[in-house]
């Protein structure tokens, strides 16, 4: 059984693997503090949430400051949209596109509509700088960094 939300969930890089663990569609927004593009995606991430609630899982993680998470994931920009389906990536937005764009993506994830035309909006560029290791939560020594907005 699936879960179902009608608002994003919000998490940490450090709980993301558990929240993803499910395996259900799901499209993950990257963000940082005081990101201006990653404020103006949160209500269009809302309206999609109710919208798709029963069949996509919204995910926000709040503060992609963590270097380990931007390598992983490859964040070059805030926001960044992560479309994923069975735990693999199907596509990727940077930037906030505007609602239609994103709810295409989402139907294209639903595998209800063809792939759409890439799409880009306003962002921020992060720029890491890694530090020391410290243990995560499952005990692995993962770099700490601290990742800056900038245009």
């Amino acid at each position: 059984m699936q879960a179902a939300f009608d608002a994003p969930i919000r998490t940490t890089g450090a709980l993301l693997d558990r929240v993803l663990a499910g395996g259900q569609p799901t499209v993950v927004s990257f963000e940082a503090p005081g990101c201006v593009p990653c404020q103006s995606l949160r209500p269009v991430l809302d309206s999609l949430a109710r919208e798709f609630r029963e069949r996509v899982l919204i995910v926000r993680v709040p503060d992609a400051a963590e270097g380990w998470l931007a390598a992983r994931w490859h964040l070059a920009f805030v926001p960044t949209l992560v479309f994923l389906s069975g735990g693999q990536e199907v596509a990727r937005i940077k930037g906030d596109p505007g609602r239609e764009a994103v709810r295409a993506h989402i139907l294209y994830l639903l595998e209800q509509a063809a792939r759409p035309d890439a799409a880009e909006g306003p962002r921020h560029t992060l720029r890491a700088r890694f530090g020391p290791t410290r243990p995560d939560d499952s005990g692995v020594a993962r770099p700490t960094a601290l990742l800056f907005a900038g245009r």
